[in-house]
This record gives structure tokens, C-alpha cells and sequence, in this order.
């Protein structure tokens, strides 16, 4: 690190010892603590669209469990933050998806490297022109209270989930928080006993992907009302005991006894912890009162050097950005001033400042390891090019306001690190905490300007786009770019990965020109400690983790 970013990330008021993680997890490719891991490292390759109905494709990748497993163990596992919302179709937070996958099955499943898999849909097909979605849905599942998944309950949940179910006269319609990722769905039927059939206006072969995170979840029916909330009934592998809301609350949940797949899961529960204080975090882990959690890199050397502890590390699609509001100020407008403030900001004094060097810096948001990103979006730091290009685009001094979500963890300290960059070049950023109320008072009453976090990542990169530079939820402005919706378009289109490959590369370099409606800075490694007896916790690339593969060694 040069004098100069030193003496910047010092006038900060930065304390590196106390930097940490933001709030949301996530998860990908798994490196055991010491072993190297080259940046470029696929995290995952496409899945073909056109998977034939039928096909033998396994449950799961994830490493298989030993031989020998407590059967009766209970895994306590510590998180920086608390569920928002047990209703997948109605949570606005991407961390959600720790606790509602215990819960809740979806109709695809990811493997950590990104591989789509069969879960409630054991096959599907695309037609030839890629209007039509067959999913062949598995049967002997059941909800928690016993209730048999049929198609006709599919086809509501996935109605649900794209905001079409009908409202009784007088009363407002369900509001999903994913009418946009499934906008291509035209309609839902289920065609007999086994067959869901999905009508499409347009092609979208990313729709299995979309699938695998919270719009493919099932709920009973009957909670539909608002008890999923309260009370979440689903076909998963665990069921919710008991919920403490709030910080330092727990989720205790224990093994459905009548899951479909009862003989692959090998804890008996979990006890999911709301530990939001990084330090805290490691200090339970180490005290033995949690089994695992994910830690901070401030955190690493510690867990690595106790014997106790396995360390592992991973890639994923989790990126820390400024998400901005771009009509904050007109000169935000400016794309050459976008494109001015990310030469300006040193992504490599970030890493190696505040992540102790475990990031890989990235101009987008998909990060240079993940099949979608275009080897020509490289990230330059370059504070003479930034100058120039504010001149050029008659931009001088000016300034926006950006919100701060929490004054622990990673995220506040690589806010303040940005905003002594930016003001290198003349941009004054004026920051302000805004606690539990900073997503209300940015992505409804817009007057929060922006913020540094995480954006932890979906699983498949055109819901990323169609949220970031489409009409998405965290494109505060909605600001819209043609020759961008053109490439997304076509990506999603394609039913041929190679093709599709370099028509995500596109969009990715068209995002890298515009930063619709941010400045993506670097992507964390992700780093898991647990217990030595445990095993089976591999880290995905998709960014969340699951606990079906979990073993606790006999004591």
C-alpha cells in the first residue's frame, strides 16, 4: 500500500482491528485454511437450459458426509444478523435465505460451484422456442402438518410469488417482492397429478436459477394470510420450534422426521444465533457456545491457529458497492461522473487495508472469478483519469448524501475509506447512520442518497442485472439504458451456455460503462469456523449456505 492510501485510510478514522464483514452472508468455492485459491478460479459454470426431463442428476455435491454421524447432535451456528421475514415471498433481505432454507425447500436446488440441481421439481424441460417451462414435480413430499405437495399447490405458490393471486373484492392484492424476476411467467397451470406447465412472454432460461432462491420456495397455503410469518410451514428439512426476535434472538428448529430426503439429513436441529457483534461472534466461537459462524477477516489468524477450529475460505457472488440513487444530484446523473468515481477509488487499498487482503477487486458485480464476468471489465484506479474525465463532463465540485445501516462490521469502515477517496477529486460525500429504518428511508422515501455495503448475490447473474441495471429494486432511479436491456435480453434467451456466457460478458462491460446504479468496489472471501467435528458445511458460491450435508462426529 503506497504512503499516500495509507495516510487517506488513516485520516479516515478507521480502526482495522475492529473491520469485519457486513451484516448478510454467503458462500462459494471451499479452501481449507492455508491452501491457495487463484482469484480466477471458476466459482460455476452454466447449467444448460434444455436439461431433458429425466435426467439422473444428484440431490446434492457438497462433500459426503463420514460414515459415522451423531444422529442427536443439535448445531448451534452463529449469524451477524437476524431473519426479517419467515414469508420467502414477501423478505427484503438476501440474508433471509440462512434461516428460510431450513424451512423451506425450493423447486431447484444450487450445488456450491453453481450447478442448478432438481429439488420439488426432479426434472424440467424447456420447449424448443423456450415460451413454455415443464417442470415435473416429485412426488411423496409433504408440508410440516402433513399436508401432501400437489401441482395445484405449486401453481398457487408460484402465483403468489409472482404477485398474480387474486384479491378478494375490497381488499389489496399480495405485493411479492419478486413480480420482477418472475415478470416472464404469463401463467401457471398445473396439467395433472405431476406436470406444472409455466407460459412464458418472453424466453427466460434463467428461470430455473430464479427458482433455487426464495421465488421457488413453497409455503402451505394456508399461511398465505400472513401466519408464514409467525408460523412458517414448508416441505423442508427443518421446522421452526421457536423464534426470539430481535437482537441477540435465536431461531430453534428440529429435523422433520417425514422429509422427503430424512436419510440424508444428519443433525437432529439447529439453533441459528442473531450474534451481530463481529467480536463478539469469535469470542462464542471460541468459548465453545456456538459450533460455527461465519467470522471477519480481522478474525482469521485467530480461528486458524486454534486446534479446535476448522477454517475454511471461499469465493462467492457477495460484492461490497455504493448502491446510489443517482438523481440525488444531476451531476450523479452523468455517466462519465459514474465512471470517474470508480478510476477514483483504490479497490486494492480496500482488500488489503480493511479485508486483510482476502477480496478480489471488481468493477461489477459480478466478481472476475464467476463465469458471467467479462475478462474486459477490469477495474483502474486512476485519480489523473478521474479529473479528466469530471473536466470533461463539466462536473466540478459537488456533493450526496449516502446512509450507513450499522456502525459495526466491515461496511462503515469501507464508507469512510470511499469518501476520503472521492474527495480527491473534489466529491464530498456527507455520511449519516441510519440504523434499522436506512432501507425504508432509501428504497421508499429516497432520501438516504446511497450506501456502502454488501449486495450478497443471487443465483443466477441476469436476476443481478435486471435488479442492478434494469428496473430492479436497488436501482433507486430506475434509470433505464436500451443497448443494456437489448444484451439482457439475449442472454436470457440464449439456451446455449457458451453463447449465453459471452452475451453476460456483454452486459457485464456495458455495466462496467455505466454503473446504472452503483459503484461495485471488491467481493469478500467468505470465511467459515466451526467446531473440528464437524463437517459437510461447504461454502457456495451463490452466497448462502445450507446445513443439509451437515455431520457432527460421535463424541
Amino acid at each position: 500500500m503506497g504512503r499516500r492510501a495509507a495516510a487517506l485510510i488513516a485520516a479516515c478514522g478507521l480502526v482495522i482491528a475492529a473491520c469485519g464483514s457486513d451484516d448478510e452472508a454467503s458462500g462459494g468455492n471451499t479452501t481449507v485454511a492455508g491452501e491457495d485459491t487463484p482469484a480466477t478460479t471458476v466459482a460455476g459454470e452454466d447449467t444448460p437450459a434444455t436439461t431433458a426431463a429425466g435426467e439422473d442428476t444428484p440431490a446434492t455435491t457438497a462433500a459426503s458426509a463420514p460414515v459415522t454421524c451423531a444422529t442427536d447432535a443439535v448445531l448451534t451456528w452463529g449469524y451477524g444478523d437476524q431473519i426479517r421475514d419467515w414469508d420467502p415471498h414477501d423478505s427484503p433481505a438476501g440474508q433471509d435465505q440462512w434461516y428460510l432454507m431450513t424451512v423451506y425447500d425450493r423447486l431447484f436446488r444450487q450445488a456450491p460451484d453453481g450447478e442448478t440441481l432438481p429439488g420439488l421439481a426432479e426434472s424440467w424441460e424447456f420447449s424448443d422456442d423456450a415460451l413454455t417451462l415443464t417442470l415435473n414435480i416429485r412426488q411423496g413430499v409433504t408440508f410440516h402438518d402433513g399436508t401432501p405437495l400437489t401441482t395445484d399447490i405449486v401453481a398457487q405458490n408460484l402465483d403468489r410469488a409472482r404477485g398474480a393471486m387474486n384479491a378478494p373484492a375490497g381488499e389489496e392484492g399480495f405485493r411479492s417482492s419478486f413480480g420482477a424476476d418472475l415478470g416472464a411467467i404469463e401463467s401457471v397451470t398445473a396439467v395433472d397429478d405431476t406436470t406444472v406447465e409455466l407460459a412464458l412472454s418472453v424466453p427466460a432460461v434463467s428461470l430455473p436459477n430464479v427458482l433455487s432462491d426464495r421465488p421457488g420456495m413453497m409455503l402451505l397455503p394456508s399461511t398465505f394470510d400472513g401466519s408464514a410469518n409467525t408460523d412458517p410451514i414448508g416441505t423442508g428439512p427443518f421446522m421452526l420450534d421457536s423464534w426470539t426476535e430481535g437482537e441477540g434472538g435465536e431461531a430453534v428448529l428440529t429435523k422433520y422426521a417425514d422429509y422427503w430426503e430424512a436419510d440424508s439429513i444428519q443433525i437432529a436441529g439447529l439453533v441459528l444465533k442473531d450474534i451481530r457483534d463481529p467480536s463478539a461472534r469469535i469470542n462464542a466461537l471460541q468459548a465453545g457456545d456456538i459450533d460455527g459462524a461465519r467470522i471477519e477477516p480481522v478474525d482469521f489468524d485467530a480461528a486458524e491457529s486454534n486446534s479446535d477450529l476448522t477454517v475454511v475460505t471461499g469465493d462467492t457472488v457477495e460484492v461490497y458497492w455504493m448502491n446510489l440513487d443517482i438523481e440525488t444530484t444531476p451531476e450523479l446523473t452523468i455517466p462519465e461522473v459514474r465512471k470517474a468515481m470508480s478510476l477514483a477509488i483504490d479497490r486494492q487499498t480496500l482488500i488489503d487495508a480493511l479485508a486483510f487482503g482476502l477480496g478480489t477487486a471488481t468493477e461489477t458485480l459480478m466478481p472476475p472469478f464467476y463465469y458471467a464476468s467479462s475478462p474486459n471489465a477490469v477495474p483502474v484506479y486512476d485519480v489523473a483519469a478521474a479529473q479528466q474525465l469530471l473536466t470533461d463532463a463539466g462536473a466540478g465540485a459537488f456533493e450526496f448524501p449516502i446512509l450507513g445501516g450499522s456502525t459495526q462490521g466491515l461496511g462503515p469502515s469501507v464508507s469512510q475509506a470511499v469518501i476520503g477517496m472521492l474527495a480527491e477529486i473534489g466529491i464530498t460525500v456527507n455520511f449519516d447512520v441510519a440504523g434499522a429504518n436506512l432501507a425504508s428511508r432509501l428504497y421508499f422515501d429516497r432520501d438516504g442518497g446511497g450506501v456502502v455495503g454488501p449486495w450478497s448475490g443471487r443465483p443466477d447473474p441476469y436476476q443481478t442485472f435486471a435488479n442492478t441495471d434494469g428496473p430492479g429494486f436497488v436501482n433507486i432511479a430506475k434509470t433505464s439504458i436500451p443497448e443494456i436491456n437489448d444484451a439482457l435480453a439475449a442472454a436470457n434467451a440464449s439456451t446455449d451456455p457458451a453463447e449465453r456466457h459471452k452475451l453476460l460478458w456483454k452486459v457485464d462491460e456495458l455495466s462496467a460503462q455505466y454503473h446504472v446504479s452503483g459503484i461495485p468496489l471488491f467481493s469478500p472471501k467468505t470465511i467459515f469456523a466451526y467446531d473440528t467435528s464437524i463437517s459437510g458445511l461447504p461454502i457456495y458460491v451463490q452466497g448462502k449456505h445450507e446445513f443439509r450435508d451437515a455431520c457432527v462426529a460421535p463424541s
